[in-house]
């Protein structure tokens, strides 16, 4: 019919119209187009990478508490915790206390006791050794004068147990003393039982991204008191059709983009779910994105972008 032919022909403008209306052709041509999926992801922490620290036991905390956002490194203190009593223990604590001070007041008049009595046997002995040394000199002059028949024989007999009395004294001095060095010093009493206390460290080099603790607090160990994440590595996680699972191990690599910052990240692939989501159809994957500048952080909005192969398609050009 007239309007068959007229729909085959097509609509024919005239020449004078395109030239008002600025029509340009341009003419369909094959070209090589690379192929690209692009998804929506968001930005996570790898598994591990963030450590929660609690305290060991019941404890009060006794320096500053760093704040959300600090950069720390492994080993590194965050606050440190002592420990706190109950009222049975603390009254455990001063009896014991109360108990280590009687002893030690007991121990310290047994010591000055002994002190004491050595200082004796040693004056004693020197003026036993003066005695000693004065009846040997009274011995001699004794027996001189005795062969010279001017002292009888008795006075020289008395000079003589005079001199083995003398020495008898000194040498019962000296065995006293040695009996007295053998005798132990009372022993050194334990110091006053203290409140235990210790540091908390962070386990890894990261930036602390939750404090739930203040000065002077008493915490318990139920309680989360920092959490620490390392921002080094994250994981972009995406969202890819069950047609494209293929792809998105083929590529292995992926460019990520987010709102926060111009240009782009690189991505590599990670690994992919072990099944499907049955209402949508969709797998997830994830990708490790270097991030030691710490720009990304967990939670951020992104987007994947693979590309594969060209191929050869008929295409028009961008303006047309």
């Amino acid at each position: 019919t007239p309007g068959q032919e007229e729909a085959t022909e097509g609509i024919k403008i005239p020449l004078d119209l395109q030239k008002q209306l600025g029509l340009k052709i341009r003419t369909a041509e094959p070209r090589l187009v690379e192929s690209t999926l692009r998804v929506p992801g968001q930005v996570r922490l790898p598994d591990g990478a963030s450590h929660r620290l609690h305290a060991r036991f019941s404890a009060r905390i006794i320096s500053g508490v760093p704040q959300v956002g600090r950069r720390v490194e492994a080993g590194e203190q965050l606050v440190l915790l002592q420990e706190v009593q109950n009222s049975a223990d603390r009254a455990s604590l001063r009896s014991q206390t109360i108990d280590l001070k009687a002893r030690e007041l007991e121990f310290a008049i047994r010591r000055n006791d002994l002190l004491g009595k050595q200082a004796e046997l040693e004056t004693r002995r020197q003026v036993a050794a003066l005695q000693r040394t004065q009846r040997g000199l009274d011995l001699s002059r004794s027996e001189q004068l005795y062969s010279l028949k001017v002292l009888p024989l008795k006075e020289l007999q008395a000079a003589r147990t005079a001199l083995r009395e003398a020495e008898q004294d000194f040498a019962g001095i000296v065995r006293q003393q040695a009996i007295l060095k053998q005798a132990p010093l009372p022993p050194a009493l334990p110091p006053p039982v203290q409140l235990q206390q210790y540091a908390l460290t962070s386990p890894i080099s990261g930036v602390i991204s939750k404090v739930e603790a203040a000065p002077d607090e008493v915490v318990e160990p139920s309680k989360a008191l920092f959490e620490v994440v390392d921002l080094r590595t994250v994981w972009v996680n995406a969202r890819v059709s069950e047609a494209d699972i293929g792809r998105v191990r083929q590529y292995g690599r992926a460019r990520i983009t987010t709102p926060a910052y111009p240009g782009s990240f690189a991505g590599r692939f990670i690994n992919l779910s072990p099944s499907l989501d049955p209402e949508t159809r969709t797998a997830q994957v994830a990708f490790a994105v270097d991030n030691r500048e710490g720009k990304l952080l967990d939670g951020m909005s992104a987007e994947v972008e693979l590309r594969g192969s060209s191929q050869k398609l008929l295409v028009v050009p961008n303006e047309a």
